[in-house]
């Protein structure tokens, strides 16, 4: 084993001659560089003046950018939500500063209280603290008023005329002829109290009824003489016995004529008119019965005294607004909405049959709407 280590390490002249030569080599490489550090040595460059600069520059900025301008006296009052730029300047802003607050109001800012000027970048406290006593904006109410306030102008309507007695025609075709509505609803109003209309002149007592409006709808009005009727009592129903050909057409009945009927004085007269106004017309004589607070025990007694005559008054249903559907007894704000829509979708009726498509009335609601439907 000894003699295996001895050959692992003999060497030939040859090998110790290269292991020296290599040796030699690594020892001159490193006793080169302590010989020409003084060649190679970098020079130091000197950045004090040039961080002098620096900080020379960062302060005159600080100082021009936040604080008041000296050449003003005193801050001016200003609104920071309206002022203008020169204002601004004139009020003790610094410039950059005023730059950034009329860029802040551009993108939709708004200054709801002194402490929101805080918010401008690189506002400083000790700025702000100079100019908050000068800062003035209005209560927040005063603000909303003013930003939000719309004010109305009113738009004259153009009223759409047609032959009609005042003293018959219905809520439908009044609001149909495009009148306004404090003048339809004081026209039903004023008959339901018992008014009617003589002469064509008498429509002028309706006070909201303009004169220009009384002047285009006067060559339409056409007045047919109502029958002579017996005053009645205004306090009780007559309890007397009516003769047995006694007949009340229950489409052209006043209010007087409807207290003829035993049982009925002032209240259920008005109230069954009333009704019958907001229908357009009695389709059949048992919907005199089903007038909201109207007995039945008294409807019994003079159902053999009705008369129903044809309807004259109908929704045109092809060009009827949902204002004017929702107004009928019949017709609910969904199903007004949803006619009107269909309409518009998928064209104008032309029978019932198209009707039943908006499919919002059950069989027993379009059995009694029915009969009001013009499809003209």
């Amino acid at each position: 084993m000894n003699n295996n280590w001895k050959e692992a390490f003999h060497f030939s002249q040859r090998e110790r001659r290269g292991i020296f030569v290599f040796v030699a080599i690594i020892g001159i490489l490193l006793c080169l560089p302590p010989l020409f550090e003084e060649y190679f040595q970098s020079s130091k460059v000197d950045f004090s003046s040039f961080k002098s600069a620096i900080k020379k520059y960062e302060a005159d900025q600080s100082l021009s950018s936040n604080t008041i301008n000296p050449s003003l006296s005193s801050p001016y009052p200003f609104n920071p939500n309206i002022a203008p730029l020169e204002d601004l300047l004139t009020s003790g802003i610094p410039e950059p500063i005023a730059q950034r607050i009329i860029n802040y109001r551009k993108a939709g800012g708004f200054f709801y209280r002194k402490e929101d000027l805080k918010n401008i970048y690189g506002l400083e406290d000790s700025v702000y603290q100079q100019v908050q006593e000068y800062i003035r904006i209005p209560s927040k109410k005063k603000l909303t008023k003013k930003k939000y306030a719309i004010k109305k102008v009113a738009t004259p309507q153009l009223i759409k005329p047609f032959r009609f007695d005042p003293n018959k025609v219905s809520f439908q075709e009044l609001s149909s002829m495009n009148l306004p509505s404090k003048v339809v609803n004081q026209i039903i109003n004023y008959r339901s109290k018992g008014g009617s209309f003589q002469k064509k002149e008498d429509l002028k007592k309706i006070y909201a009824l303009s004169t220009q409006d009384y002047q285009q709808l006067a060559p339409f009005i056409v007045l047919r003489k109502p029958p002579l009727v017996t005053p009645t009592s205004y306090l009780v129903p007559t309890a007397q016995a009516l003769p047995k050909n006694t007949q009340i057409d229950i489409n052209e009945a006043t209010m007087e004529e409807w207290q003829q009927l035993n049982g009925i004085g002032p209240y259920y007269a008005k109230i069954i008119v009333n009704f019958r106004e907001k229908l357009g017309g009695f389709a059949t004589r048992e919907q005199v019965g089903t007038t909201y607070g109207f007995p039945d025990s008294i409807f019994q007694k003079i159902n053999a005294h009705l008369v129903l005559s044809p309807l004259t008054n109908s929704l045109r249903i092809n060009t009827i607004s949902i204002e004017e559907l929702k107004a009928h007894p019949y017709i609910k704000k969904h199903q007004a909405i949803a006619i009107v829509n269909y309409r518009k979708n998928h064209g104008t009726f032309d029978s019932i049959e198209k009707f039943k498509k908006v499919k919002v009335f059950s069989g027993k609601d379009l059995a009694r709407i029915a009969p009001y439907l013009s499809f003209e």
